[in-house]
């Protein structure tokens, strides 16, 4: 069980890194990503200082959410 854990963590990496620009520039696709990341129990979100966060940018991405957050809310507004 260890040795399949590893492999699949090993070709989850991959497919992260051979699709990273996919990740976090195209919203749909990064919600595909996440959502079956958390289905298989992995959160990818779950801290801006660990392994995903250096392979994803997920400092970037929680900065870039808020802008676009931001954004909405002001579009509305005016």
């Amino acid at each position: 069980m260890k040795e399949q854990l590893t492999t699949f963590r090993t070709q989850l990496e991959d497919f992260a890194r051979k699709h990273k620009n996919d990740i976090r520039k195209n919203p749909a696709f990064r919600s595909q990503f996440h959502n079956m990341c958390t289905n298989v129990g992995v959160d990818t979100l779950a801290s801006n200082k660990g392994f995903w966060a250096e392979l994803l940018g997920i400092g970037d991405f929680y900065c870039i959410s808020a802008r676009l957050a931001v954004n909405i809310v002001v579009a509305k507004i005016i």
